[in-house]
């Protein structure tokens, strides 16, 4: 059993790109913005709420700023870093001190799906759960039929322990529920030394945030912004030709391993971003059709990172790599460049169009600051150097 529990964390909960903080009366039309919509409320416990249906719960625990016993939840407001706007929400529910049990639960608003940002929150308040409030499991509830929040539950590196078949009367209709859980033991050995780093890890704020460090290629010194964020982040895109449609058995591998590498790349150090749709990946992304070349077509794959070690980190790991290896069996063989990288200044989601712009800029001209890649690439603009170009190391010059 738990000894005398606690939970108050020094508000805000400051993540990579959010601000996690106990919602308030100042957040009723946020929350009234995506609360009140029929498709947020289609698989979760609640129907649309207005303004004083907003209010009501606000009044009876919404508000509620730490969890000193069992049965106490706090719902966190989740704020995009810099706007002041709230995107969204994360519970975490103290169920049971015998057990040391806990629940989580997410709500995002429209429009903000696909940049990681439910779960960046949902990270950030499983810290609080087993590094603060010290239990041994949380669990998520998850309406069989809401994908997204499936997917998301599997980026947290939970499991799907149960499926109840038709156990709810829920909305009108019988509907499965299926259980997710996460262990303090499995998440120790997701934060383990030499293990996966955390890349949601929470960031401490400081009245003297550090102005320069020292990057590890080049003694390239990096400045960093007011608010702690790197001025300019990596966008790449790479690009390939399909030897058979995504739904073809010869492709059958290749999109298995879309998950589990997409995952890899989401709990690296030093990403930011990158393009998906709500099936949590780009391929089926229309972009780049003038470059099919008689292929059965292209797909895209384009992310944003905080530099060029942390990108090359994981395109030349271990996992990529063993993708990387069958990439003949899957792709076309392309004699153009197909991967180009650029610098863009934070915050900046890369569009199609403009990787489309890059990636021809550097087929016609070489490698620039303008367009470069990974073996030739060029430093951010904040550092001084931008023109002076910068050869990769040994082992970014095979991949495979």
């Amino acid at each position: 059993m738990l000894g005398q529990v606690e939970l108050r964390p020094d508000y805000p909960l400051i993540t990579r790109r959010l601000r996690l903080r106990p919602l308030s009366a100042a957040d009723t039309e946020d929350l009234v913005a995506y609360r009140s919509r029929e498709d947020v409320c289609r698989y979760v416990p609640f129907e649309p709420m207005d303004a004083a249906g907003v209010a009501e719960k606000l009044d009876s625990g919404w508000s509620r700023q730490a969890i000193a016993s069992e049965g106490e939840a706090v719902t966190l407001g989740v704020e995009l870093d810099g706007t002041g706007r709230q995107i969204g929400d994360v519970m975490l529910f103290f169920a049971s001190a015998e057990h040391r049990g806990g629940e989580i639960g997410w709500v995002l608003r429209p429009g903000h799906s696909g940049h990681g940002y439910a779960t960046e929150a949902s990270h950030a308040v499983l810290h609080l759960a087993f590094d603060q409030l010290g239990l041994h499991r949380v669990i998520a509830r998850v309406d069989a039929r809401n994908d997204a929040s499936l997917r998301l539950g599997k980026r947290l590196g939970m499991r799907r322990e149960a499926h109840l078949v038709s156990n709810e009367w829920f909305k009108g209709a019988w509907s499965d529920e299926i259980d997710l859980a996460l262990l303090d033991s499995e998440w120790a050995a997701q934060h383990a030394e030499g293990q996966r780093p955390c890349s949601w890890s929470l960031a401490s704020p400081s009245l003297e945030p550090p102005r320069q460090r020292i990057g590890e290629r080049n003694a390239t010194v990096t400045v960093v912004g007011h608010n702690g964020h790197m001025p300019h982040q990596l966008a790449q895109v790479n690009i390939a030709r399909l030897v058979a449609p995504l739904d073809d058995p010869q492709l059958a591998d290749f999109v298995a391993a879309l998950d589990p590498v997409n995952a890899a790349a989401d709990a690296m150090p030093g990403f930011v971003w990158r393009l998906q749709t709500e099936e949590g990946n780009a391929t089926s992304v229309r972009a780049f059709d003038w470059d099919v070349a008689g292929s059965a077509g292209v797909i895209v794959n384009m992310s944003v990172w905080a530099s060029v070690e942390d990108l090359a980190a994981f395109v030349y790991g271990e996992l990529h790599r063993q993708v990387l290896r069958r990439r003949r069996e899957w792709f076309r063989r392309m004699n153009e460049a197909y991967m180009a990288c650029w610098w863009v200044p934070s915050g900046h989601r890369p569009s199609t169009d403009e990787a489309e712009e890059r990636l021809r800029y550097l087929r016609d001209h070489g490698p620039t600051p303008h367009a470069f890649t990974l073996r030739r690439h060029y430093p951010s603009p904040t550092t001084g150097g931008a023109g002076q170009a910068v050869h990769g190391a040994e082992e970014w010059l095979c991949p495979a």
